[in-house]
């Protein structure tokens, strides 16, 4: 199946809690610790920035509206393998 589809990049944050180390996906709080003092890696237009509020309103904006989706895996069904959890 073609696609028109000119760039296609994954986003895969890495939250560090700056106050116990704890790394992966930080929503708000540490979960371990409950620190705000988080650092938030991002790929920001294809730059990969440790702070994206530093960037542009328009820039910020891009990082804040983007969507989480699920992980993917393959489970079996009917025999088949198929994509899940997505």
């Amino acid at each position: 199946m073609a696609l028109d589809i000119p760039y296609l990049a994954y986003n895969f944050p890495i939250d560090t809690c700056d106050a116990c180390g704890h790394s992966g996906d930080i929503w708000e709080d540490c979960p371990r610790c409950g620190s705000h003092d988080i650092t938030r890696l991002r790929r920001v237009t294809g730059y990969l920035t440790r702070d994206y509020r530093n960037f542009n309103e328009g820039k910020v904006a891009e990082c804040l509206d983007r969507v989480k989706h699920g992980v993917p895996t393959i489970e079996r069904f009917d025999g088949q393998l198929r994509w899940a959890g997505v």
